[in-house]
């Protein structure tokens, strides 16, 4: 069952996540073939290009992580573990985080997409009204104004969450 598609910068290949079989393949689009099929994580699912094309973030909804492929080998270099069902992430047009939709676990992982290693959690706050990601990561939590993200890359993000994290306790 195919979930997620991502294609390179050139847009010569095609990295599609396929949840029941806990794989990504590679496709070369100009010959309408598969290269190779790399194993993921149970459940793969959400696929993101880093913009430069060398790496590949495929979200595994039931293991709660991500799987790093690097594209010039189409090998998975890391696996990240975040929240519970992470399904659909975005990068920033940098390429330096990727932010990862933690479905069922209520919260967004930041990344660091160079490193591959987890930043934070930004945490749901129990009195949220209305909570949207869109294409720049930014959220609106209208009960909380304070809590607005102007920037994903900026650094207030890490102060806010780490407010929300040690009030929430």
């Amino acid at each position: 069952r195919p979930r997620g598609i991502a294609f390179t910068p050139d847009g010569k290949r095609a990295y599609v996540a396929c949840e029941l079989a806990n794989t990504v393949y590679a496709i070369s689009v100009p010959e309408h073939r598969v290269l190779t099929s790399i194993a993921a994580g149970e459940f793969a699912n959400g696929v993101t290009m880093r913009p430069d094309g060398r790496r590949v973030f495929v979200s595994n909804g039931r293991a709660g992580t991500v799987s790093v492929i690097d594209t010039s080998d189409n090998r998975v270099i890391d696996t990240v573990a975040v929240g519970q069902r992470p399904w659909n992430m975005a990068i920033t047009p940098d390429g330096s985080k990727l932010y990862v939709a933690n479905g069922r676990s209520g919260t967004v992982s930041v990344i660091d997409a160079v490193g591959n290693r987890k930043l934070l959690t930004v945490p749901r706050h129990r009195n949220h009204v209305d909570a949207g990601v869109s294409r720049e990561c930014r959220t609106d939590i209208r009960t909380r104004p304070r809590d607005h993200v102007q920037d994903a890359g900026r650094k207030d993000l890490l102060r806010q969450s780490a407010e929300h994290q040690r009030a929430d306790r």
